[in-house]
């Protein structure tokens, strides 16, 4: 609690060091008001706040009993420090929790939660998806699209109007820094090969074609294996979803890598790894990507 204490005990402190009565109280009021001042901040600089809090019914009986039947004012006096006491009693109880509760939540991890999503197959017209965003009718390789597009560094509805500007120039030149970016960012993903992406355009039409260090002709994204496109959707959706961040977090895959093969998915594990570098972020999956000699992993 000597978190929680910190916070509070100066505060506590301040009222106490203030603590008098007026001059129209008795002495002995006086006498008993100024004792118990001291041995309140004795005992929360010493002891803590708890040990305060147990000791206020102390406190509070002995102002009662050292008011003086004669003396009007000591009632009006003695009943203001008890209330002070009792707002300070509540002060402690409401403030600790609340700290309590704060701290907490500064403990507990950001769940990201990922299940298998439909993979972008290379091909998309910017028109259809428009008007399915518009009516709320988005299907999920819609989804995985408009992600990849803005990881490209792409505006959606920018390339759509300019789906029938006369200046293909600048579509082009569009499309091929999206190209290099997509490209950047996957870079050393594939352990397989060098995998390069290309985005054309045509009118409201745009494909993707992927080409790598041993073919190097563009083929279309639609015609890579089901294990690739898995993987290119699902690791750009991933950097989508969790932004790069994965300080304390717990990332659950819901069957991640089902149309991986065994190479694919050691790819797989060592870009979790990756991710995970010098953070304090679990991994969760089951038996579909496993590395038997990662078992606590």
């Amino acid at each position: 609690m000597d978190y929680i204490e910190s916070i509070t005990k100066g505060g506590i402190l301040a009222q106490l060091d203030e603590l008098s009565v007026g001059d129209l109280a008795s002495e002995n009021l006086k006498q008993a008001v100024s004792q118990m001042r001291r041995e309140a901040i004795r005992l929360v600089e010493s002891t803590g706040l708890s040990a305060f809090i147990e000791n206020i019914a102390t406190y509070k009986n002995q102002i009662n009993t050292a008011i003086q039947p004669d003396k009007d004012h000591d009632r009006a006096y003695a009943h203001d420090i008890v209330n002070l006491l009792d707002r300070l009693s509540k002060h402690v109880d409401v403030t600790s929790r609340k700290q309590i509760e704060s701290k907490v939540f500064e403990w507990i991890p950001t769940f990201i939660y990922m299940d298998d999503h439909k993979p972008f197959h290379g091909s998309a017209y910017l028109d259809q998806i428009k008007l399915r965003r518009d009516s709320g009718l988005l299907t999920d390789e819609d989804k995985t699209f408009l992600i990849i597009f803005e990881m490209a560094g792409l505006d959606f509805d920018e390339e759509l109007q300019r789906s029938n500007d006369e200046d293909r120039e600048q579509r082009m030149l569009d499309m091929n820094d999206a190209s290099l970016t997509l490209t950047h960012l996957l870079a050393d993903h594939w352990s397989q090969r060098n995998y390069k992406i290309n985005f054309t355009a045509d009118g409201y039409h745009v494909i993707a074609f992927v080409s790598d260090d041993v073919q190097n002709s563009l083929i279309s994204l639609d015609e890579r294996s089901k294990g690739f496109q898995w993987f290119f959707s699902f690791d750009t959706t991933f950097l989508y979803e969790t932004q790069g961040t994965f300080k304390n977090s717990i990332i659950l895959l819901d069957e991640p890598g089902l149309h991986l093969h065994a190479s694919a998915q050691r790819d797989f594990l060592l870009r979790l790894k990756g991710l995970c570098q010098g953070q304090p972020t679990y991994l969760y999956h089951p038996h579909a990507v496993y590395d038997r000699h990662a078992t606590a992993r």
